[in-house]
């Protein structure tokens, strides 16, 4: 009858030494330390188990590890620390130690891979009022629990697979993000389909052309102009050489006072206008002449 609360008490404490571990959440090929509880005494005598089998034992000579973990790992005698380089997948587990014959804090280990980079799929109804973004990605065991995330315009945080947008939807810019307890992701930017009416952007292309076309032919005219009065000038005096001088004595009203420091481009373009106007004044002067000449 004595014995029974001893029983209990032992039973109590196996439940508890098997519940009480510490999660550990680490990143595939990284390092990884595996750390006991704090020990006062120095230490004497170090175990490491992986699950069922022996990862190391120290008694203070060289520590031996386990075939699987000879390689890449490491034994802190001082601290009791194992520390395990380039942490492989199957890594993961349950450790279990012991400092001077004393069961430490058993803690689990959990390997995960990082998130991939997500895609952004886009479907709309037919009137292009309403579109709906999923997030895809290739999900494996091996990244563990992922979140999905909506950034919008690079502030606003929505959660969920799939974004619903409208026409009043006023942000721009959307991205995907991915998240587990050991890494983060982002999709490429989607800009907004919604953002333009089909005729708008119709709109604005006609008017890009238009205006372009219109200056286009501005500067045709303006060429064309300037080409014909430099020959017209350059047929009268080839064949009115003697008419030169005239070109000078204009109306008062018509002549130009010049600046005091000309520019040689505005000079020019100031000669032209005058030979053009003098040309006009010469072209109403003949017909009155010739009426005057048939009169005598």
């Amino acid at each position: 009858m004595s014995s029974t609360p001893s029983v209990v008490l032992f039973l109590a404490w196996i439940t508890t030494d098997v519940h009480s571990e510490k999660i550990l959440d680490r990143l595939r090929d990284s390092t990884v330390v595996l750390s006991p509880d704090h020990v006062e005494d120095p230490i004497t005598i170090i175990t490491w188990r992986y699950k069922t089998h022996l990862a190391a034992d120290w008694n203070g000579q060289k520590a031996p590890f386990s075939r699987i973990f000879k390689d890449g790992c490491s034994l802190n005698t001082e601290t009791g620390e194992l520390t395990i380089n380039s942490v492989r997948l199957e890594d993961g587990g349950v450790y279990t130690t012991q400092i001077n014959n004393k069961t430490q804090t058993a803690v689990k280990l959990q390997v995960f891979s990082p998130v991939p980079k997500p895609n952004i799929t886009l479907s709309c109804n037919p009137e292009e009022t309403q579109c709906t973004l999923s997030c895809t990605f290739n999900r494996t065991d091996d990244l563990g629990e992922v979140h999905i995330f909506w950034i919008l315009d690079d502030k606003l945080k929505k959660e969920g697979k799939e974004l619903n947008i409208t026409k009043e939807t006023k942000e721009l810019m959307f991205i995907c993000s991915l998240e587990n307890s050991v890494s983060s992701g982002n999709s490429s930017e989607l800009q907004n389909p919604l953002f333009f009416k089909n005729e708008d952007v119709l709109y604005l292309v006609f008017f890009a052309l238009y205006t372009s076309l219109l200056f286009v032919v501005g500067l045709i005219i303006i060429h064309q102009k300037r080409s014909v009065i430099k020959r017209l000038l350059k047929e009268r005096n080839d064949t009115n050489p003697d008419e030169e001088e005239e070109l000078q004595p204009l109306n008062d009203s018509n002549r130009l006072e010049p600046a005091e420091n000309p520019d040689p481009a505005l000079s020019s373009d100031t000669n032209l206008i005058r030979i053009q106007d003098h040309l006009i004044h010469l072209a109403e002067a003949d017909p009155d002449e010739g009426s005057s000449g048939s009169s005598d």
